[in-house]
């Protein structure tokens, strides 16, 4: 047996401790990678539950801003309920609808420094202001100032109805504001509009019908039905969003730097020229109606009812002094011998004193004058107007459905009889006094019977629309139109309570105003409402917009809209922009 050579033992020892500790360091590396794979999953995980935690705390700030803002809604429902034909209420309140307060840590409505300063300036330039929650009403002045804020909401009714508007009302409203945004072929697009909405299948020149739809990818038809939404001209020929709201992207009627910046960011369209145009949205609604009621809500006097029932309601809802005998008699009368009220635009056509005697506010009994622009006194035991009935539902109201029943005017009237020719000789001798028109005007009507249940639909209210939508009232001129915009102004909530004060306050004369009664209004039943909410001591705000109708004391949500995306838009807390009126 050979020997081995000397030292080989020691040599598989060393071999061998090489393993062991070659096994050792991968077991070490193992280990290290474990621990790294462990901390990276620790870390992952601290990481999601952080980032968790930050999204249900967003979460919960976004949750409280819209609270705030159904704070504000629910704020303004309620001043509906009471005061909702008084629009000095809800029009343009700075001092209600301006940073109004929702819930602060270590103060209340009364003691809001807000309140007492009437701007936050201070609070924001603290280094840790005090948790609160705020809200602003917020809407587009649209006479007044350019590029200034109105807080407060809009009705429906100060717009023109695009269901109900004849042909000439859509052609002079939408033709120069097609024409300020660059649109050549403004023709074009109304005729589309209009083949839109009619019910037949023979397009206008340039206009659009099924053969045109049908052709597109996807295709569709031609509603030829009224429209549902302002929005449903996104689908009309030749119209797109930059016509519907023009350079104003973030709609608040206001111009701000990108939209006068030609093509140095979006809108890539405007055209720099320091006016911010419009687009035709803002002029525009498919909600506008109200039912033939008085100020109390209930149903006016048909004067083409039976004679019987005619004097019985008369004596029933005429408090003393309000109507004179003499004229309660006249009404009668004409009853009686079966005069043709259907011949008459409005009740305003039994006013007649100063067609007959020539002098403004003069009549058979009385000539004293007009009397001064507070409106009609209050006389003792007049009835108090308010919402405390609930009108009957929308859809059970026959003929609510069809669109062009309302021809120029916009009423629910055919528009035979009741033009402005000379005075019947069965009027001629009518005691009603100028006092006595805004009770007439709230209380009479002279619809015929079989249209006496339908809404009135596209009413245009005096006291809220711009002066552009008021010019398109059949029988008004521009200036008549800027008179009611400045006389507006001057009065106070009682006087603007009916649609007899153009006429009592001397803004307007008896030819036009008897022109334009027929298709105004003062009431309003559908508002839209926008509100911005946002918090003192965190940048977060959130932008709702609703359109609601109030049936009675109930709101009817038409729809709500989340317009977050479209930015603050609102720059609430510059004092200049504010205008009181």
């Amino acid at each position: 047996m050979r020997a081995g050579r000397p030292g080989s033992g020691g040599s598989d020892g060393r071999r061998a401790a090489h393993g062991v500790a070659a096994r050792r360091g991968l077991v070490l590396a193992v280990v290290l990678v474990i621990i790294s794979l462990l901390a990276l999953t620790l870390a992952s995980f601290v990481f999601f539950v952080q980032a968790e935690r930050a999204g249900t705390n967003a979460y919960a700030l976004d949750q409280q801003a819209r609270l705030t803002a159904d704070s504000g809604f629910e704020e303004l429902v309620a001043i509906l309920r009471t005061e909702r034909h008084n629009a000095a209420v809800w029009f343009n309140n700075p001092e209600r609808f301006r940073h109004a307060l929702v819930w602060a840590e270590s103060y209340d409505r009364q003691s809001d420094p807000v309140r007492r300063m009437g701007s936050r300036k201070e609070l924001l330039a603290e280094a840790n202001p005090v948790p609160a929650w705020r809200y602003s009403v917020v809407a587009a002045q649209w006479d007044g100032p350019r590029d200034t804020i109105r807080y407060g909401i809009t009705p429906e009714s100060a717009l023109l109805n695009l269901n109900v508007a004849s042909e000439d009302q859509i052609r002079r409203l939408l033709t120069p504001l097609l024409l300020d945004l660059g649109v050549e072929n403004a023709e074009d697009l109304v005729n589309s509009l209009l083949d839109w909405r009619d019910g037949d299948d023979q397009a206008r020149p340039g206009g659009a019908e099924n053969e045109y739809y049908n052709a597109l990818s996807p295709p569709y038809k031609c509603k030829s039905a009224p429209f549902d939404s302002v929005e449903e001209l996104l689908l009309v020929k030749g119209f797109s969003a930059a016509i519907l709201y023009g350079e104003d992207v973030n709609r608040n009627g206001i111009l701000d730097l990108n939209e006068d910046d030609a093509d140095g960011s979006f809108p890539y369209y405007d055209n720099a020229d320091g006016i911010l145009n419009y687009g035709i949205a803002p002029f525009l609604t498919v909600h506008s109606r109200e039912w033939d009621q008085a100020l109390d809500n209930k149903p006016r006097i048909n004067l083409n009812a039976d004679a019987g029932v005619v004097a019985a309601q008369i004596a029933e809802q005429f408090q003393a002094g309000e109507l004179s005998d003499a004229t309660i008699a006249f009404i009668n009368g004409l009853k009686q011998q079966e005069f043709n009220f259907g011949q008459l635009r409005s009740p305003a056509d039994l006013y007649v004193a100063e067609e007959v005697l020539g002098g403004p506010g003069q009549s058979a009994q009385s000539q004293d004058g007009p009397p001064s622009s507070s409106g009609p006194p209050r006389r003792p035991g007049r009835r108090t107007f308010d919402d405390g009935e609930s009108a009957p539902p929308p859809e059970s109201i026959p003929g609510l459905s069809s669109p062009l029943g309302a021809p120029s005017a916009a009423a629910g009237e055919d528009d035979d009889g009741g033009g402005g020719g000379p005075i019947p000789p069965a009027l001629q001798g009518s005691p009603v006094t100028l006092e006595e028109l805004p009770y007439l005007m709230d209380r009479f009507s002279v619809r015929r019977s079989q249209q006496a249940t339908a809404p009135l639909v596209g009413l245009i209210n005096i006291n809220a629309a711009p002066q552009r939508v008021l010019e398109l009232v059949p029988g008004m001129t521009p200036d008549a139109a800027a008179a009611i915009v400045a006389k507006r102004r001057e009065l106070d909530a009682e006087a603007l309570r009916t649609t007899a004060w153009p006429l009592t306050s001397g803004a307007v004369d008896v030819q036009t105003y008897k022109a334009i009664a027929r298709s105004i209004t003062t009431k309003s039943q559908q508002f839209r409402v926008e509100i911005v909410s946002y918090a003192d001591h965190l940048k977060i705000m959130r932008r709702y917009e609703w359109v609601i109708e109030m049936v009675g004391q109930l709101p009817q949500v038409k729809y709500r809209r989340d317009l977050s995306g479209l930015g603050p838009a609102w720059p609430v807390d510059d004092d200049t922009l504010v205008v009181v009126r």
